[in-house]
This record gives C-alpha cells, structure tokens and sequence, in this order.
C-alpha cells in the first residue's frame, strides 16, 4: 500500500528501517519505504456537538457537489467521534465547591459572639489536647472513608471528600504538635 501524494495519513511501522536515512524516509509519508512492512493507523479526533455538526454539513456539501466520492465521504465521518460531557468532572468540581462552602459556612457560625466566648475557652487547652483530639478525628474519618469505599464503590465523591476532611484534621494535628 504505497501513499498517494496529498493524503494524509499516519505511518507506523512494524519493522526497522535501513540505517541509511531512515528516518528520513520514515517522515515523508512513505514515499521511499520500498521492501519493507508498515501499517497505517489513524488517531480519532474529538470534537463537541457544533464541531461535529460542521464537519458533518460540510462533508455533506462537498459529497453534493461532487467533489469527494461516498467512500472517501465515509471514511472521513469515520474519522472523528463527538465528544460527551464529562459529568464526573462536574460533580468532582461541584464536591469541592460544597466543601468550600461548608469552610466558609464555619467560619461565618465563629463569627458569633457566643462561639467566640466558647472557642476562648477552648484557647487555654494545651496544643498537645487539641493535637491528639485531631489525630483521633482523622484516623475515624479515613477508617470511615476506606470502609465507605468498599461498601459503596459507587459513591465516589462522597468517600473522596470523607477521606479530605481526614486530610484537614491530620494538618491541623501536625500544626498543633508543632507548636508543643
């Protein structure tokens, strides 16, 4: 199979070329790739519904008028897929947001005077205390988050943000164990 000039088409070959310029020769297009074995592959393109419905009205057109046979039409629909929207990137971001909030959500409730009258209190308690009540309040939550991940599988994002707040109590377990 010996390319046609103004194709394009993606070259990989099965076996090793000659020492003498082959790269050389492996880069245009195969046209020098006498006696020796390749195949061509072809990577698919992504595009999104409007890209899609472009291509597809324009390969139409161009069919219409003549311009391209139906085989060559074919094989160029072929060559692309549309891509679909990726919904566990939105409720991965969306997980993050609702943590965000929550963080936000606590520290609007210490803004009231009786929490800081409370947390004041707690302010005398020795760093080591609050040290080890985090420590322990992170080792529940990434034994809850692990069992959660083997009993529901499916509740990615859930199990994910059981397993971050872990994350946030063991930093601030190392923050108060500095301070000691």
């Amino acid at each position: 199979m010996s390319p046609e000039r103004g194709d394009l088409k993606i070259y990989t070959l099965k076996a090793p070329l000659r020492r003498r310029g082959a790269w050389g020769e492996a880069f245009r297009f195969g046209e020098r790739l006498i006696n020796h074995y390749f195949y061509i592959t072809m990577a698919k393109l992504n595009l999104d519904r409007q890209e899609s419905d472009f291509l597809n009205n324009t390969i139409a057109h161009w069919e219409k008028e003549n311009l391209i046979d139906a085989e060559q039409a074919g094989r160029l629909r072929q060559s692309y897929e549309v891509k679909g929207f990726d919904w566990m990137r939105l409720a991965k971001y969306s997980i993050w947001v609702a943590l965000f909030c929550g963080a936000i959500a606590i520290g609007s409730f210490i803004v009231d005077d009786a929490v800081i009258n409370w947390i004041k209190n707690l302010y005398d308690t020795p760093d080591i205390v609050i040290s080890l009540l985090s420590a322990v309040a992170a080792v529940g939550l990434f034994y809850l988050g692990r069992r959660r991940e083997k009993q529901h599988p499916e509740q990615v994002f859930t199990n994910e943000a059981t397993i971050f707040l872990g994350v946030f109590f063991t930093a601030c377990c190392i923050a108060y164990l500095g301070n000691f």
